[in-house]
């Protein structure tokens, strides 16, 4: 009986010395929702960077789409937050956010369920604030995921810039007037619709090059132009998706096609090919516009 006493106790010590020091965090809290991963990675990325309400001090670590680790100041008090990243199906994610107190900890963890404290509290409002302007944004645009198809080709007049994924809109409105005003003035009529070819995306630093280019006819007396440049752009196995909304988020639908992509073990060349269907300066319901994106298939 002695022995069976002895064996409980030390058991139970051994489960609260886990509890009290191995535990990951002081607070967890995690919610799933209908995104991919790399889009849910730069909307909390978004959100404690523009944030009103926290102060990140400093940022430890961070893998793309995974996860990213923060010290941060919130209603002053200082936290270490991880937010992880995890894909569950082709179009849905799950976000757990870990958040502890340095210098509280222990006592957070030794009274967490005894009293409602400030971790726990600090951690649900940053968990829902960070949901409802998720659930917002992603109101905006729809992504639907087609699956293995053929990128069609075509010989365009571009012209070449820089920009992030999300500024890539404001660019290519910059230069609309400026290539189209050539092609008119040249008789070139247009024989498809806009698209942008990216050319190079650092993801480290979230900067694309890319053309944006305009199909033309293929003949031999060409007008020239400083800038404005022809290139035949070629049919590419990829994977194909169709975006609704503002051509500002369309890159949310890269993000799709990667985890597509990741599930069936395929490997891309992140350069998409994207194809516009609608002109935004006639307005309309954005959610009605729509761009079809191929990402090409690595060779």
């Amino acid at each position: 009986m002695k022995k069976n006493t002895i064996m409980v106790l030390a058991l139970l010590l051994a489960g609260t010395a886990t509890y009290l020091f191995l535990k990951p965090a002081d607070y967890i809290a995690a919610f799933n929702t209908e995104t991919s991963t790399g889009n849910l990675f730069h909307e909390i990325n978004a959100y404690t960077t523009l944030s009103d309400s926290l102060t990140v001090k400093n940022e430890i670590a961070r893998e793309e789409y995974r996860y990213i680790e923060q010290e941060i100041a919130f209603k002053e008090r200082n936290y270490k937050l991880r937010w992880e990243v995890e894909q569950l199906t082709d179009s849905s994610s799950r976000v757990t956010l870990k958040v502890t107190e340095p210098g509280n900890s222990l006592r957070n963890r030794a009274l967490m369920y005894f009293e409602e404290l400030p971790v726990e509290l600090h951690t649900k409002e940053l968990i829902y604030d960070f949901k409802d302007i998720l659930d917002d944004n992603l109101d905006r645009f729809r992504v639907r995921v087609v699956g293995e198809s053929v990128s069609p080709d075509s010989f365009c007049a571009c012209y070449s810039t820089t920009s992030t994924p999300e500024k890539k809109a404001r660019e290519m409105m910059r230069h609309y007037n400026y290539i189209t005003g050539f092609l008119n003035k040249h008789e070139l009529p247009l024989r498809g619709n806009p698209m942008v070819q990216v050319t190079d995306y650092n993801e480290e630093t979230n900067e694309i090059a890319f053309d944006f280019c305009f199909p033309v006819d293929q003949t031999d007396s060409l007008p020239e132009h400083p800038e404005i440049f022809y290139k035949k752009i070629e049919a590419s196995p990829s994977i194909k998706a169709v975006f609704n909304g503002n051509y500002i988020h369309s890159n949310r639908a890269w993000y799709s096609i990667y985890d597509y992509a990741v599930k069936r073990d395929k490997e891309l060349a992140k350069l998409p090919l994207e194809i516009y269907h609608d002109n935004p300066n006639q307005g309309g319901n954005e959610l009605a516009w729509t761009t079809e994106i191929f990402m090409p298939l690595a060779n």
